[in-house]
């Protein structure tokens, strides 16, 4: 799929250039010009004589209207689906934090997000950037970005950018890592600490809901980030999730989740698992619970399809964050940036 609406939020799958669009798309957005399948063919530039054939045969899936074919019809014909933005650079300096010691830490998650469009953020803004759009010690324990307090700063500024660990010294693995770069991506990695019991929940493996909670606080921390900055609400923001460590593990609910103690039914052979989106900015603005939802689903859906449902996440976020909520001491909140978000909204999809 290229493009969904889940909501009021617009989604872009994970599409590269050139991949294949749906057969049901090509003949929609043909129908939709009022073009026939000749005229169709005549305007994207084909002039073999078999014109008309080869856009039915793109309609009937006999044959795949992929490669310069593809973005040509996405560009005249639709709303161009932009490619995910990788961010090579970021990927090798979190990989270069975390493996300090020479023994990282794993199974770990991690959040990319890499706005579209060039921008370089001045030294005197990234400067003060952090004690601007870091969510508080009220609303995550330990802020988000996690804060090391070094010498009473929050981590440590470079001409590379922002960047943090916990714990910060260097003869220790770290457990949580950030960068945060000029060009305004963003990289976060943290471990899987709820599967280090294997005799408590989740037995060893990953909690659903750990991976909406960091999602959450990624997506609320970079709407105060790019509005602090003013980056337009029609940018498009490729975010990335990943796990690393799976084999061997599966995905649990947590137990207030009226499941107590259910382990997974879906057990990973494989060891990594990575999911993206791009997304217009005006939807991290006006609507991050959807994105972090949608983000959650398309790693968890690599797993298990039946587990990745937009609805049954949205309900379980909601209940993590009534059971954060009730623990009342603001020193162990992770979720507190959501208690006056929408509470109407929240109480009527919730209850659907």
């Amino acid at each position: 799929m290229v493009a969904t609406t889940t909501g009021r939020l617009m989604k872009f799958s994970k599409r590269l250039p050139g991949d294949p669009l749906p057969q049901q798309m090509v003949r929609s957005l043909r129908e939709r010009s009022g073009l026939s399948q000749d005229e169709f063919a005549a305007a994207i530039g084909l002039r073999s004589k078999g014109r008309r054939a080869t856009v039915s045969a793109w309609e009937r899936g006999v044959n795949p209207c992929d490669g310069p074919a593809a973005e040509l019809v996405l560009r005249l014909f639709g709303e161009y689906v932009p490619a995910l933005l990788d961010s090579p650079v970021l990927r090798s300096m979190a990989a270069k934090q975390w493996n300090r010691t020479g023994e990282p830490v794993v199974p770990f998650r991690q959040l990319m997000f890499v706005p579209h469009g060039s921008r370089f953020l001045d030294r005197d803004t990234m400067r003060r950037l952090y004690a601007q759009t870091a969510l508080p010690t009220s609303q995550v324990a330990h802020r988000f970005p996690v804060s090391v307090e070094r010498e009473g700063r929050p981590g440590r500024l470079t001409k590379e950018g922002w960047s943090g660990t916990l714990p910060e010294s260097s003869v220790l693995p770290p457990r949580f890592a950030w960068i945060l770069r000029p060009d305004a991506s963003f990289i976060h990695r943290e471990v899987c600490f709820e599967s280090s019991h294997p005799a408590r929940w989740p037995y060893g493996n990953l909690g659903m809901g750990q991976f909406l909670r960091v999602a959450a606080q990624a997506l609320f921390f970079l709407r105060e980030l790019y509005r602090f900055v003013g980056v337009a609400e029609s940018t498009v923001l490729s975010c990335w999730i990943s796990v690393k460590g799976t084999r061997g593990r599966g995905f649990a609910w947590e137990p207030f989740s009226g499941v107590f103690g259910q382990r997974p039914d879906f057990i990973l052979d494989q060891d990594e698992l990575e999911a993206g989106l791009a997304v217009p900015l005006l939807e991290v603005y006006s609507s991050p619970v959807d994105v972090a939802v949608s983000l959650t689903a398309e790693l968890i859906g690599q797993a298990s399809m039946e587990l990745a449902n937009d609805g049954a996440l949205r309900r379980h976020l909601s209940k993590l964050h009534q059971h954060d909520a009730s623990k009342g001491d603001s020193s162990s909140r992770e979720l507190g940036f959501l208690d006056d978000w929408k509470e109407a909204t929240w109480s009527s999809e919730t209850n659907t």
